[in-house]
């Protein structure tokens, strides 16, 4: 009965293994793609370096430009994952480790800047706390118990004061001054005027007084109507989800297309421009590596190959005129090999 038992239980968790359903991958899937692209060139065409240096630039250019939209996206990690990831084929490649050095070191500030927002946060509470038991004391008899959470609560709320001072510090380096002045404001609550003067003096040197606005003339003074800035929301979200749907699936064409329509919705932001600069780069990248692939193909006769080449390139861009003419005669030479093939029989396949 007990090796019957046994035997079920094993049956189960092996059909429950088998059932597990297989870790998701598709965030990296383009690079793994263009990885194994890569590493089937290196075996394919080792007798022609060329050829294996263009797959591998387009490796390190899809991996750049994911990695910068993933960074964008504020998804910091994933952006280094995906940069480990070119690493793991191309280990020691200059501007991949270059780029996922400056990635560690803008994600470690966005976390610190997180923490800082979370030591202040705790601050608040405790400035609140302290303010309710103050008011309990005043409203209630001499207690023990309470007498012990007052000091507690005031015993943590000093050991913030110091913190707090880093972090206004800290944040004016960075010029995040809002942040700055926050922890300020709670460090000088907590410890008074003097704890904080040197860096209150430092602080109101960078800070500046706001411009004045001025209506530019025959501009409309009135403001958008909610309506039109919920569908102008709505209109931006579903264009980036289909930019993060068409950078996962590595179709950097269409992420232009739609980098271009954000562009046209919000206007040429800083990280609207750089995005589209990287993915400009990336696929024009991509079609000049195709062009010298396709170039090589046709040079060693396997002109199959150099015009599925220039396909490539015509999905990239479809008005490339020159993919265009060079599909031609590449068709025109496979049509006339295939002629000569089937008059002799010794002639050469086209390829």
């Amino acid at each position: 009965m007990k090796r019957t038992l046994s035997l079920v239980v094993l049956l189960l968790l092996l059909a429950g293994c088998s059932l597990t359903p297989p870790r998701q991958t598709g965030i990296l899937a383009p690079v793994t793609r263009a990885a194994d692209d890569y590493e089937q060139a290196r075996e394919r065409y080792a007798d022609d370096p060329a050829i294996v240096d263009l797959y591998r630039e387009r490796l390190v250019e899809l991996a750049l430009t994911l990695a910068q939209h993933r960074r964008q996206e504020g998804e910091w990690y994933v952006a280094e994952r995906t940069l480990h990831h070119a690493l793991a084929t191309l280990p020691g490649h200059t501007r991949l480790e270059q780029a996922l050095e400056q990635t560690n070191l803008a994600r470690q500030a966005q976390l610190q800047q997180v923490r800082d927002q979370a030591l202040a946060a705790e601050a608040e509470y405790r400035l609140a706390r302290r303010s309710t038991l103050q008011e309990q004391t005043r409203l209630q008899e001499q207690d023990y118990l309470h007498d012990w959470r007052v000091n507690r609560n005031a015993s943590r709320l000093d050991a913030l004061a110091e913190p707090l001072r880093n972090c206004a510090r800290r944040n004016l380096e960075r010029n995040a001054l809002v942040l700055a002045e926050r922890c300020l404001v709670l460090a000088e609550r907590i410890r008074g005027e003097a704890f904080v003067q040197d860096t209150r003096q430092a602080l109101q040197a960078r800070l500046t007084p706001p411009e004045q606005s001025t209506t530019v003339a025959g501009a409309d003074p009135r403001p958008t109507p909610p309506a039109r800035n919920n569908n102008r929301k709505a209109k931006e979200a579903e264009l980036r989800a289909g930019l993060t749907r068409a950078m996962n699936a590595g179709d950097l064409s269409h992420a232009r297309a739609i980098t271009h329509e954000l562009i046209e919705l919000k206007g040429q932001t800083p990280q609207l421009r750089d995005l589209q600069r990287s993915l400009d780069t990336a696929i024009q990248v991509q079609i000049d590596s195709l062009h010298k692939l396709a170039n090589e193909h046709y040079r060693l006769q396997r002109y199959q190959e150099a015009k599925s080449a220039w396909e490539e390139v015509l999905k990239l861009d479809p008005d490339d005129p020159q993919a265009r003419t060079l599909i031609e005669r590449a068709d025109r030479v496979i049509q006339k090999l295939e002629s000569l093939h089937q008059e002799d029989g010794n002639g050469p396949n086209p390829r």
